[in-house]
């Protein structure tokens, strides 16, 4: 949540901005370092902003301890406007099930089919890749659906 109170900011730098944020990256209720990584920043991106996102380890509630490390270059010139009026068809779903200290549980793996299954009710196929990560100081699990 902060590096998105802090985009407004270092888009109107004087200069290219590095910033390493720490805490928690994926947290119930709040959006995530993948939302950033792959909804949000592409969106800016389209508007004008340059940035670079680099999820260096993940973070889960309560203990947080992630590491996101962000580069935000300033723009040369104003956003330009956005407009979506139709969202058009859906060609590809894809997603991340990402699990920390969890291997032998096989949460991601349970993550990934559990989406794939409703999904293919609705007559939809996702290429969901499965991340384990070790990196992190606690156990968690975290996912994300695109399109």
């Amino acid at each position: 949540m902060l590096a998105l109170g802090l985009l407004p900011v270092l888009a109107f730098a004087g200069s290219p901005v590095t910033v390493e944020l720490h805490g928690g990256l994926f947290q119930d209720f709040a959006p995530s370092a993948f939302h950033l990584q792959h909804v949000l920043l592409p969106l800016l991106r389209n508007m004008g902003l340059r940035t670079e996102l680099e999820i260096a380890r993940s973070g889960y509630v309560p203990h947080g301890d992630g590491i996101l490390r962000l580069i935000v270059h300033p723009l040369t010139e104003s956003f330009r406007n956005f407009v979506k009026e139709e969202s058009g068809p859906v060609t590809r779903i894809w997603g991340i099930a990402l699990s920390s200290h969890l291997e032998e549980r096989q949460v991601n793996r349970r993550m990934a089919e559990s989406a794939q299954a409703v999904l293919g009710e609705s007559g939809y196929q996702a290429d969901i890749e499965i991340r384990h990560d070790t990196e992190s100081p606690q156990r968690g699990a975290a996912g994300a659906l695109c399109r």
